[in-house]
């Protein structure tokens, strides 16, 4: 799993099988290492607040957890009250600096979608999906900005010589 931190402007990748934590340089696909979680639980999942925080999908827990990127040690946020199995994800919209979580409440049999609050420690239900959600993103509209072209200028509008409803744009 990959996810950009805001918060120091750096990539990091998260090795699900070998529980570490690394850096990633998209330039040169350097992973420096980071750390690796003290934990035997399986991480599914993670991504990072605008802030900086590690939130991760532990699945040992049946819970969001939150890493400290220093010592490695897990720390439970959210429990689920459900059994949060198989495919799953986890992204941000940057706008609200909000985390959602795409999870497969095996209790239910559910694939649903959460809305996580940071501040009081709760998830909140928003829907069910077709099939178990796995490479969730929220597109943020800073980034969609980005890709827009730039609006067109000295732009002109001749109407036609023979009065008719067409018109000739340029700039």
């Amino acid at each position: 799993d990959v996810a950009y931190n805001p918060a120091d402007g750096q990539f990091y990748g998260f090795d699900l099988e070998g529980a570490t934590l690394y850096t990633v340089d998209p330039s040169t696909g350097n992973t420096p290492f980071v750390v690796t979680i003290n934990s035997e639980n399986v991480i599914l999942a993670f991504t990072i607040t605008n802030d900086g925080r590690f939130l991760m999908i532990d699945s040992g827990e049946d819970a969001i957890s939150e890493l400290n990127t220093t010592t490695g040690d897990l720390t439970v946020l959210i429990s689920a009250g459900f059994d949060g199995n198989y495919i799953q994800d986890i992204s941000m919209d940057r706008e609200t600096n909000t985390p959602y979580w795409a999870a497969y409440n095996a209790t239910a049999e559910e694939s649903q979608l959460y809305s996580i609050d940071l501040d009081n420690n709760t998830i909140t239900l928003i829907g069910n999906f077709e099939d178990e959600v796995s490479g969730f993103a929220i597109a943020s509209f800073s980034a969609a900005d980005a890709l827009r072209p730039a609006a067109p200028a000295d732009f002109t509008a001749v109407p036609a010589a023979d009065h008719t409803l067409s018109v000739s744009l340029s700039w």
